[in-house]
């Protein structure tokens, strides 16, 4: 997915939110930012996407993750335990080991590994910093 084309998407949609209900833009505190918390959508150090944004219902870290759950029978049981996560394909994990095997010049140019909310409330606070 294109990350500036899922801003423009979303600034689109609070327009008509605002158009829609009647109220002033003055008169909201607060927006909340809900969304998909797996997937990989790299940024450079300014918040730039490094490369479209690969989400949660990706599936080409498949033979990765059938690989390390072969090797190690209780992967995912041990990454369950230590961090409350389950890992299955789309998980940020395997991606970010795709990304290193096949992918490692995106990899080095991002500062951060976003998911798709995260990355909207970067764009909302760069806005809100211009």
């Amino acid at each position: 997915m294109d990350p500036e084309a899922a801003w423009r998407a979303v600034c689109a949609a609070c327009r008509e939110a605002v158009a829609c209900s009647g109220v002033g833009p003055a008169d909201i505190a607060g927006v909340g930012v809900t969304g998909v918390m797996v997937g990989a959508w790299l940024v450079d150090a300014d918040g730039a996407p490094v490369r479209p944004a690969i989400l949660w219902d990706d599936g080409r870290a498949r033979e990765w993750l059938q690989r390390v759950e072969a090797e190690t029978p209780d992967f995912l049981s041990r990454v369950f335990d230590r961090s409350g996560s389950v890992t299955q394909l789309g998980c940020t994990l395997p991606i970010l080991a795709w990304l290193a095997r096949c992918e490692s010049r995106s990899l080095a140019r991002a500062a951060a590994v976003l998911t798709a909310k995260d990355f909207i409330r970067c764009c909302h606070v760069a806005v809100a910093r211009a």
